[in-house]
């Protein structure tokens, strides 16, 4: 059974995440990176659900941002916007499976 989530719901996930280590993330978690583009001398951002909506693929999702990221290579701070209700929905399928086979 999955849970719909309210407000509250999502706001308990949006704490928990907050509190996670995150040195790695997997892309598909991943709504949108802001980073500082220095020959640019501006904010720059790439929103990876806009990606995903006109179809293209975790795999060249993360091709393309390393790509744009590599171009910039003193991108020294970028800030990752998760996608909170698919992680979610996730672990709580995950945890599903997990306590069925229990």
């Amino acid at each position: 059974m999955l849970v719909l989530p309210n407000d509250g719901y999502i706001q308990q996930w949006k704490d928990i995440i907050d509190n996670v280590d995150k040195e790695v993330v997997p892309m598909e978690f991943v709504k949108c990176i802001t980073y500082f583009d220095h020959i640019a001398k501006e904010e720059q951002f790439i929103n990876v659900a806009t990606m995903r909506e006109y179809g293209i693929n975790e795999e060249e999702i993360q091709d393309l941002i390393f790509e744009e990221i590599l171009k910039n290579n003193d991108a020294t701070t970028m800030d990752f916007s998760f996608d909170i209700d698919h992680i979610a929905k996730a672990v709580e399928k995950e945890t599903t499976k997990i306590l069925k086979n229990m």
